[in-house]
């Protein structure tokens, strides 16, 4: 874990702000933090950075940490010196897989072709087989930045392609990172999860709760 300086008029205990759109993210937040502690501020940026450029592993895992910096950072100039904000909290989710020995990031699949693309990939890369999911978390408190990434093995059903109408058609591939999402109808295709949970839903809860506790943040 990094910690950098962030330029603040420090706060006292107060909101958590989740830099985020993701009502995943909020609902996991919600287990940790009184929901009347969570305000959410999406960063005023939408778009999806792509991480497809890249080809190893640390490269993917700086990538999505950067991307949480960057949600974190452009929400704290939108709050400016508010002091009623403890924390803010970003996180960027991605899905590593191994492509002819070069690592690759799965990110959202595209709107426009999402069904071939997802299909792909399960019957590229998931069909029973071990792939990564890492979710970069960025914490902006006491005028300090936190760095941090956790990342879960996850495998997959050896008989994938039968079932794979059947979850092309739920639609739930949709707005997910790798094309699936584990806390619905996916978690019939896994059989096996090696680390965090919450981590693949896309926040790593006992990390971010143990950050917490470590800055002193009131959560409750």
């Amino acid at each position: 874990m990094s910690a950098e300086e962030e330029p603040s008029d420090g706060g006292r205990p107060g909101q958590i702000v989740l830099a985020s759109s993701s009502p995943r993210r909020r609902e996991l937040l919600e287990l940790i933090v009184d929901a009347s502690r969570i305000e959410v501020v999406p960063p005023p940026d939408a778009r999806e950075q792509s991480l497809d450029h890249l080809r190893s592993v640390p490269e993917i895992v700086q990538g999505v940490c950067s991307i949480a910096s960057q949600k974190a950072r452009s929400v704290g100039e939108i709050l400016g010196s508010r002091n009623d904000v403890a924390a803010i909290v970003a996180a960027d989710t991605t899905v590593i897989v191994d492509d002819r020995d070069q690592a690759r990031s799965l990110g959202k699949p595209d709107g426009s072709c999402w069904r071939d693309q997802v299909s792909e990939w399960f019957r590229r890369y998931y069909s029973g087989q071990t792939h990564s999911v890492v979710t970069g978390v960025c914490v902006i408190a006491a005028g300090r930045q936190f760095d941090f990434s956790v990342t879960t093995a996850v495998t997959m059903v050896d008989d994938l392609d039968r079932h794979l109408e059947w979850y092309l058609a739920t639609e739930e591939p949709l707005g997910k990172a790798g094309g699936y999402a584990i806390q619905g109808a996916g978690a019939t295709l896994v059989k096996r999860v090696d680390g965090s949970l919450t981590n693949v839903v896309g926040l790593p809860l006992r990390e971010l709760n143990d950050l917490f506790g470590e800055l002193g943040i009131d959560v409750g």
